[in-house]
């Protein structure tokens, strides 16, 4: 058998033929570069994504704190008085035993996630009644711009019973 009949009849001469792989090193380096690129994007949108969700529910936090407090006060005629939101204090709580808070928040900027959110009565005789709520994380600069009053430092969020959330 000549050289040339072995090379047609395959390896060993049994008619089998050598096959060549589904990707070669080429293609391979190739699609590693694409899974790269593609998780460095998706990387960077997690982090936005997640600072974005946590000034969300801050927001939302210091709405449920402000809802609180008006059924407090139409219940009460006054609002309750300045304290943190812990469920150690009874902020939320009147003298028949109503509470009108039935979960305390967290501030998910907050790292050690047992900060309170600030709540302060701010009633004045010439203004009448007014509160002002304050959460307790720090919040990423950059994810605050969508709220009233940023500036280049802004960190916390605010609100007060005739302000959405903003911030100063």
């Amino acid at each position: 058998m000549t050289t040339l009949n072995r090379a047609r009849r395959g390896i060993g001469g049994f008619g089998l033929r050598a096959r060549r792989g589904i990707f070669d090193q080429g293609s391979l380096l190739w699609g590693v570069i694409i899974i790269g690129i593609v998780g460095a994007i998706a990387a960077a949108n997690w982090s936005t994504s997640r600072d974005s969700a946590g000034v969300s529910a801050c927001k939302g936090n210091e709405i449920a704190i402000s809802s609180a407090a008006e059924l407090y006060y139409l219940n009460n005629q006054t609002y309750p008085a300045s304290n943190s939101v812990t469920a150690a204090n009874t902020v939320f709580k009147d003298g028949a035993g109503l509470n009108y808070l039935k979960q305390i928040p967290v501030d998910p900027a907050d790292a050690t996630r047992v900060a309170a959110y600030t709540w302060t009565n701010t009633t004045a005789a010439a203004t009448g009644p007014a509160y002002s709520i304050s959460c307790p994380g720090t919040h990423p600069n950059a994810s605050l711009k969508t709220l009233q009053g940023y500036t280049a430092t802004s960190k916390t969020i605010y609100m007060d019973n005739t302000t959405n959330p903003y911030t100063q």
